[in-house]
């Protein structure tokens, strides 16, 4: 990952889960990409959210977003005790981005939460609900 011009990766649609995705998502955000991560990417990091957390904020320079649905969510932050983060008010939905080091964008069938690793949270109430359908992370990765 030497040229310039390839400056960000989405990964997880399609990736498979496991050692060789999480592997994959560790080379980009070393190689200092901005990175969108969703689905399998994601998935791949449930039984060690903490490994994928510790690299963010070790990369520095990279931007990551993650994409998780109200399905994801709580794999990667079992710590937030309501099961529906999405049905709670915004301080409620936050979800500790600060631990991430990443934005969290939370899709939900009728709203979703933006949070920022700097604490600022956003709920976009009027979000269609097509986003917590399958492949709404391929769009909003696009």
């Amino acid at each position: 990952m030497t040229d310039k011009r390839f400056n960000a990766c989405v990964i997880g649609p399609g990736a498979g889960l496991g050692e060789r995705t999480r592997d994959f998502v560790l080379t980009v955000m070393s190689a200092k990409r901005h990175l969108v991560l969703d689905a399998d990417a994601l998935t791949s990091f449930a039984d060690a959210p903490d490994h994928l957390f510790e690299a963010i904020k070790a990369s520095h320079n990279t931007e990551v977003v993650l994409t998780p649905h109200e399905g994801e969510f709580p794999r990667l932050f079992s710590d937030i005790s309501n099961k529906h983060p999405l049905r709670s008010n915004s301080s409620g939905c936050a979800p500790r981005p600060e631990r991430s080091g990443a934005v969290v964008l939370l899709k939900g069938p009728d709203t979703v939460v933006v949070a920022s690793p700097d604490g600022r949270a956003t709920i976009a109430a009027n979000a269609p609900p097509w986003l917590a359908t399958a492949g709404a992370g391929d769009v909003l990765a696009g």
